[in-house]
Formats: C-alpha cells, sequence, structure tokens
C-alpha cells in the first residue's frame, strides 16, 4: 500500500496515509465528538488537487456526505480496501454473528451539493445535503425537530426562494426524507447480508462514519504501541519511529522480540 491514495472518482482532494506523522498521533477519539476528530483527520490527511491543505471552517461547511468521502479515502490509504465489521442475526431463533468484510471502494460516490425533487403536490423543490454546522444549529435551535432541519435545508420552490417565514408543509416532511436518503444512502446505510448459521437475509444497518473512525483509532492506537516498544528498546523519539517506514518499523519490532524471546 502507497503512502498516499489518489480517488480518481472523487477529483476535490486526495488521501495520505494517517498515523504517519507525530501530529496524527494527537488526535484524542475517545475524549471528544465524532464530528471534531473526523474535522481533525480531514484537516491532517486531505489535500486539494494541487496540494494546498484545506482550511479548517471550509471543512466545516462540507455536506455530511463529502466529509464521509474524505474519511473513505483516508481509511483506504491508511488500512487498506477491507474493513471487518460485526452483525447479529435478526432471527430470534438463530440471533448468530455475522462477520462482515466490507468492501471500501463499493462506498466510493459523488453525492451532489444540490439535487431536486418533486412534493406530492406537484412543487418542484431544489435542496442541499446537511453539512456538520447544520446539524449542530439543528439540535441547539431546532431542538431536533425535523421540520427545523427539513427548512433550513430547503433552497427553492418552483425555481424561487421562499420567504424566511414560509412554512414547509408537513406533507413533505417524508418524500424530502426519502429524497435526502436516495441522494445520499451512506448517511444511514443498511444494507441485506445472509445469515451464515440460518440463511435468512438479515438487514444490517451500517454507521461507515463509526466504523471508519473505529479503524483509524484502531491504527493510531497500533502505532503508538510499536512506538512504545521501540522507544524502550532504542532510545529514539517518537518523531523519529513515527517517520519510519512501516516495514522497518515491523523490522526493528521482530529483532526486540526475538531478543527477549
Amino acid at each position: 500500500m502507497s503512502a498516499r491514495h489518489v480517488s480518481a472518482a472523487l477529483p476535490g482532494f486526495r488521501a495520505r496515509a494517517f498515523a504517519r506523522g507525530s501530529e496524527d498521533l494527537d488526535i484524542e477519539f475517545d475524549a471528544q465528538s465524532a464530528t471534531v476528530a473526523a474535522s481533525e483527520l480531514l484537516l491532517l490527511c486531505l489535500r486539494a488537487p494541487d496540494g494546498s491543505a484545506f482550511e479548517a471552517e471550509a471543512l466545516r461547511h462540507w455536506s455530511v456526505a463529502e466529509r464521509l468521502q474524505g474519511l473513505l479515502a483516508i481509511a483506504r490509504a491508511s488500512v487498506g480496501e477491507v474493513l471487518p465489521a460485526l452483525a447479529r442475526c435478526l432471527d430470534r431463533e438463530c440471533a448468530g454473528q455475522i462477520e462482515l468484510e466490507l468492501g471500501l471502494r463499493q462506498f466510493e460516490r459523488v453525492a451532489p451539493a444540490e439535487f431536486a425533487w418533486s412534493a406530492p403536490d406537484g412543487h418542484t423543490v431544489r435542496c442541499r445535503l446537511p453539512t456538520p454546522v447544520d446539524l449542530q444549529a439543528w439540535w441547539r435551535e431546532g431542538d431536533g425537530e425535523e421540520g427545523w432541519l427539513a427548512r433550513r435545508l430547503l433552497l427553492q420552490v418552483d425555481g424561487r426562494v421562499p420567504a424566511p417565514e414560509w412554512p414547509l408543509p408537513d406533507a413533505w416532511l417524508a418524500p424530502m426524507s426519502q429524497a435526502l436518503q436516495d441522494v445520499d444512502p451512506l448517511t444511514a446505510l443498511t444494507l441485506e447480508v445472509p445469515c451464515p448459521f440460518c440463511g435468512r437475509a438479515t438487514p444490517v444497518a451500517i454507521d461507515l462514519e463509526t466504523l471508519l473512525l473505529d479503524a483509524l483509532r484502531r491504527r493510531q492506537h497500533a502505532v503508538l504501541e510499536e512506538v512504545h516498544r521501540l522507544a524502550r528498546a532504542y532510545h529514539w523519539s517518537e518523531a523519529q519511529i513515527v517517520a519510519m517506514p512501516a516495514w522497518r518499523r515491523r523490522r526493528y519490532l521482530a529483532r526486540v522480540q526475538a531478543e527477549f524471546a
């Protein structure tokens, strides 16, 4: 696996592997929200096509779908193309534990920043996908009320920007939610998986962001363990150890293990 993964299908950025520098070890996955951890990962490991860094404020205004694609690219560059996951058969007579191997390439997609859909009463509605800023405001100002977020994401009705006081019809909420799901299916992803024990198809809800963050957290913890063992044996600094290619660290660790076997 090369140190840099470039996604041809996503020309807006390129990703490098995580846990290749001391600054990567500063992310405290367990001490902050997933949104903050994801923002730090995107800031560290993503670059624009010309190699320039993104601004932190700009990343906050990426849609949730765009940020997920950024995390996906970082994970693929860091841990490879397959991610393990566990699920449970929903048949109560079976309830077997299902081991999954998720091919990450299948989740690579380009979600539009804006999209149009038809309301039940025939109006053409244009909306945008939510950002972390929207979701934070939703819980802070809208108390998690579905209509509040839907109204915030609405851009135009029949080609016109509605007045701020214009009320979103309740009948639009369910079809708008479905339109969002159709445009961005990965945010609330469900896969049909055959149970290896009973053979029945089991719907499995996949929280892709959590799985990607967990994989990168494990990668960081593994590198921290390598740093600890090599620093004790050779008295190298953290920066020196992290800067080494992974294969060299493995060689040194094998030597340390052989000497203490």
